[in-house]
């Protein structure tokens, strides 16, 4: 039964990592579910927004060197 638990830990390590998620249902109820996503999309965002920066100076650079 003891090697039994130990996966059953490991397996509810997951399950662990939701209630975080769940912490920040709460303030998110007037946009529920929206919040992970948003985190994910502003750090995609981010990303892009870096790449859409550097690929513009680039582009600036390269007008005005023209």
């Amino acid at each position: 039964i003891g090697g039994f638990f130990g996966p059953k830990n490991n397996v509810s390590r997951p399950e662990g990592m939701r209630p975080p998620s769940g912490r920040t249902r709460p303030p998110s109820r007037l946009t529920p579910g929206t919040r992970p996503l948003s985190r994910l999309s502003r750090r995609r965002s981010c990303r892009l927004k870096k790449a859409e920066t550097a690929f513009w100076i680039i582009q600036t650079a390269v007008s005005t060197s023209a």
